[in-house]
This record gives structure tokens, C-alpha cells and sequence, in this order.
């Protein structure tokens, strides 16, 4: 099957991922502060992987008819931009356990564009936005709930703002199923490391990230709504 792709698309695909990469390596630069060429090399290399993931994943066996949707492939690659932050956040939670919040505005600003450029009805877009609030709100209270309990915090408001985010790109379900993975994840991780362990601090970030790659790479919301309702 061929065809001609738009140079619109071509030139909007090219601006988008030049400011991942230079995203990625001012942030690196700032506040990591890693040389220009090792943050430069990083950041293109994860860029690169990003981009020919969510690429790949969203049109596996589609039809043209999408390949040539100007619309829809500028909804793709404002999933790979909010990808690309959200790699950016979890090096950095992983490294300092806390995340800037220009950092974080970026990511939500940018999960908000994905949520209102939603190839859907209007309908469906405002439930969609609606249940990635209520998921905040509903982590919120749990986080209360948490600190009362345990006598400290139990979760930063960062990772609120994060999962919200996240939310508002792929949906509610979907941000509880990468939850359910990262902390998963960080569960197990946690118990081999234990005994090594200098802070109970966990970077949930960063499982975060790898929960969301897990997740989208193995449609692990449509196999636990089919297990869960049968269909």
C-alpha cells in the first residue's frame, strides 16, 4: 500500500518531535545538569523510540484513509509530546524524588490539548475530561485519607497532577490500570531491594512511566474491562 503523506504532516511530525528532544535537553541540561551531548544523545534516542512506538501502536494495521487524516495524526503526536514530558518527569523523580512544576504545567497543559483534540463527539470528549478531574479528586481525598492514617504523606500532589494528566490523554480507566502496574511494579522492586533501601521514598514517576508504556503496549484496558464485564 502506498501513498504520499501530507508535507503539512510531515512538517507538523518534524516540529513536534524537534520540541521533544530540545524539551527533553533543556530539562536535563537545568536540572539534571548532564553535558550537552550526553542530554542531547539521550533525549533523541528516547524521542525516537517514543515516537515509532505510538506510531506503530496506533496504526498497526489501519486503514489509509487514516494515515492521511491530517487531524488525527496531530492527535497522535500530541500523545507522543505528552510521552515524551512524562519520560522527562520520571529521570527526574528518579534521580530527586520531586518534580519542577514548570515541568508539570507543561505536562498538563499539554494532556488538556490531547483531551480537547480527542477524535470523538463532543459528548464523549466532556465525560472524558470530567472523569479524569473526578479521578484527581478521588486520589485526593485518598491521599487525606492516607496521611491520617499513616501519619505522613503517602502520595506527593505531584503524582495527583501526573495521573490527572494521564487521565485527561488516555482516559480514567486507563490511569488506574498503569497505577495497578507501576505499583505493581514498585512493589516488587521495593521487596528485592529492601535490604538496601537508604529511603522508604519510592519515585513513583517513574514507575508511573513504565506502567503507562506496559499498558498502552499490551491494551491492558480492554483486557481488564473484557475480564471484568466479558466483553
Amino acid at each position: 500500500m502506498g501513498f504520499d503523506l501530507n508535507p503539512l504532516v510531515v512538517s507538523m511530525g518534524c516540529v513536534f518531535v524537534l520540541f521533544g528532544v530540545c524539551f527533553g535537553v533543556w530539562c536535563m541540561r537545568r536540572y539534571l545538569h548532564l553535558s550537552f551531548v550526553w542530554a542531547s544523545t539521550l533525549s533523541f534516542v528516547a524521542n525516537l523510540a517514543l515516537v515509532v512506538l505510538v506510531f506503530s501502536l496506533r496504526f498497526y494495521n489501519s486503514p489509509e484513509s487514516m494515515w492521511l487524516n491530517t487531524y488525527h495524526i496531530f492527535w497522535i503526536l500530541l500523545i507522543y509530546l505528552v510521552l515524551s514530558v512524562l519520560f522527562v518527569m520520571a529521570y527526574l523523580d528518579y534521580v530527586y524524588l520531586a518534580l519542577p512544576d514548570s515541568v508539570l504545567v507543561v505536562f498538563f497543559v499539554l494532556g488538556c490539548a490531547c483531551a480537547f483534540s480527542l477524535p470523538m463527539p463532543t459528548s464523549f470528549v466532556w465525560a472524558h475530561i470530567r472523569d479524569a478531574f473526578a479521578l484527581m479528586g478521588g486520589v485526593f481525598v485518598l491521599r487525606l485519607f492516607g496521611e491520617i492514617v499513616c501519619k505522613k504523606p503517602v502520595l506527593g500532589e505531584a503524582d495527583i497532577i501526573v495521573l490527572g494528566g494521564i487521565g485527561l490523554v488516555f482516559g480514567a480507566f486507563f490511569a488506574l490500570v498503569s497505577v495497578f502496574v507501576a505499583s505493581s511494579l514498585a512493589l516488587v522492586v521495593t521487596l528485592f531491594r529492601f535490604a538496601k533501601m537508604r529511603s522508604q521514598a519510592i519515585p513513583f514517576v517513574s514507575y508511573l512511566f513504565v506502567g503507562v508504556l506496559i499498558s498502552d503496549v499490551g491494551n491492558l484496558k480492554y483486557l481488564v474491562r473484557t475480564m471484568l464485564y466479558g466483553g
